[in-house]
This record gives structure tokens, sequence and C-alpha cells, in this order.
């Protein structure tokens, strides 16, 4: 810990490691401490007391130096403060929540540029700015979401999106598949019911009519015409629906679960895993 004075005004930094020890470290499935040394460089105004080391069990995974009050390092020297950012959203998106280091000026949904009627922002803890977005109508099928953002000074490119954004949904469409790759659903770990109406004949004189859903990512439970068919943990996913179809029109529901791979996908975990998730078929 060295004094150093600055002047007012923006100045160059060049740090140089000596004798830094060189590893050839490759992350391995299943191993969470990561035992590399780090090293860091950081200005706090004197008599300005260093940030305690939080607990384990804290909420943020960032370092302690997040919360102190440093001097914030900027590589464009002030110059840039305006971050575009674009992103697929979800089916049955209603209402979104974006928490930013710094001012939303733009935002818009499929191209058409949302109201300030639209959008509500709460000031938050250490300068952030939370805003929620609400539509004016539901949107169905996946959208796409652009926004632009005046950041703070010492803050650049998606170290200005400070959480994760949050997307509020109801019903919506989607083809059936890998929900994963449909928009932020890739993030998504829990359920979601894959409905359809099919037109059967002669099912009275049939001897067994089953239902095969292909391949499904992890676990679901089918629902014909109202009845529970069975719940399926593993291949094969079949069930024999005779007694529960009819003549004529007939719903049939499948609800997933994935796993928490989608999850896993936000967060730094080696349990990462691949996120395919959902009615994968064909049925």
């Amino acid at each position: 810990k060295e004094t150093v004075h600055l002047k007012k005004g923006w100045h160059a930094l060049e740090v140089q490691y000596d004798r830094s020890e060189q590893l050839d470290y490759k992350p391995r499935t299943g191993l969470y401490n990561d035992t590399r040394l780090r090293g860091m460089v950081l200005f706090f105004p004197e008599k300005t007391p260093l940030p305690e080391k939080p607990s384990p069990y804290a909420d943020e995974v960032s370092s302690r130096w997040v919360t102190g009050k440093h001097l914030l390092f900027d590589p464009y020297g002030g110059t840039r403060n305006r971050w575009n950012f674009r992103f697929d959203a979800v089916p049955g998106l209603e209402e979104m929540t974006l928490v930013l280091q710094g001012e939303l000026t733009d935002l818009w949904i499929d191209g058409e540029k949302a109201a300030r009627s639209q959008i509500l922002r709460t000031p938050g803890k250490r300068g952030m700015n939370r805003y929620r977005v609400t539509l004016r109508k539901k949107k169905e099928r996946t959208a796409t979401v652009a926004f632009t953002v005046r950041a703070e000074k010492g803050y650049q490119g998606t170290a200005v999106v400070r959480e994760p954004v949050t997307l509020k949904t109801s019903t919506g469409l989607m083809k059936s598949g890998d929900w994963s790759q449909e928009g932020a659903l890739q993030y998504y770990s829990g359920g979601i019911r894959y409905r359809q109406s099919y037109e059967l004949n002669n099912t009275a004189g049939a001897k067994q009519i089953m239902l095969k859903l292909g391949e499904v990512v992890a676990t679901c439970e089918v629902t014909v015409n109202g009845q529970s068919a069975g719940v399926l943990i593993s291949p094969p996913y079949e069930l024999d629906i005779t007694g529960l179809v009819k003549d004529g029109k007939n719903d049939i529901e499948v609800l997933v679960y994935s796993t928490l791979s989608n999850h896993y996908q936000t967060i730094p975990t080696p349990y990462r895993g691949e996120p395919r998730a959902g009615l994968i078929g064909p049925v």
C-alpha cells in the first residue's frame, strides 16, 4: 500500500507484474475452488476504510472491492459513455426489469420505441437505477429487445448491466423442441406446458393407442383430455393412452421440466453442462 498524489483529470496507468508464476491451468468439471493467485491495483482516497471480505454465503458473487469507494478505471478516458445492447426475450413477454449503472435513454421492442410512460425508474443502491418496462400489449412470440444506456464514468460494456435482466411472461407461442434455442429461455430452469389438439377416429375399436414423445429433457407429465396419463422421468418417453382418448378432438398437454443446467449458464460454476431442454421429439 502506497500513497500517490494525483491531479484532477484522467491519468494513464501502466501495471507491470514481475516474477509471476506461470501455470498450465485447465478447469475441470466438479472443481469449485480456483487456487490461482490474483492481483489487483486500486486507488482509494486517503483515510477511506477498505471494504471487508464478505461471507462466502453472501448474495453477491463479485469480489469485495466492488463495494469499495475506489477510483474507477476507464480504458476510454471518459470518451465513450453510450452503450447499445440487444437480446431476444421469451414468448408471452409482458414486462421486464433492468438494473443499470447509468441512464436508460432509449428502448425498442421489435423495432418499436417504448414510450416514457411505459418505463418506471427507481433509484437503487450504489448509484444503480432500476427500470421496469411494461409492454402495452403482450408479445405472443419471442420479441427482440434493444436498448441504449448512458453509463456512469468507470463503467463500460456489459458492466453497465448490473444484474440479470428479469422477464415477466404469461402464455405465449413457440415451436416444440429445444427451448434453449428460444431467446432468453436458454437460461430458464423450470417447467413449460406444450399443448396440442388432435382429431382421432374409430378409437373404440383400437386395441392400443400409444403416445410416443421421442426425446424429452428432462422429465414430464402427460395430460389427455384433462386426465393425467402419467409421469415420465427417463426413456422411453411413451404412454398407453387408449382409455383416455375419444373420437373427435383430443387435447394433449405435456408439462416438461428441465434440469438446473439452464440456470447454471448465468453463474460461475463448474456444473454448467448443456442447456438443452424441452419436448425435443419427434412426437
